[in-house]
């Protein structure tokens, strides 16, 4: 499950550079605790970022955490 939203939040970063966690989401199979965890693991890890941080909900925004220097 986890492989498959980081391929699916990938694929969303590539073709429009942001996502929302609901379009992340919509291809993911199981409990939907789980989903979330997965979701939140990619943000512990590093490698994306929610730009809102005042609330968690599916319309929350996550772009690349991608420092690109100077």
């Amino acid at each position: 499950m986890f492989l498959k939203i980081r391929d699916r939040a990938r694929y969303l970063s590539n073709t429009a550079g942001a996502m929302n966690v609901e379009s992340l989401l919509k291809e993911a199979d199981g409990d939907s605790f789980k989903q979330l965890a997965c979701v939140d693991r990619l943000i512990e890890l590093g490698e994306y970022r929610r730009i809102d941080l005042d609330q968690w909900t599916q319309y929350q925004v996550l772009v690349e955490n991608v420092y690109r220097g100077r």
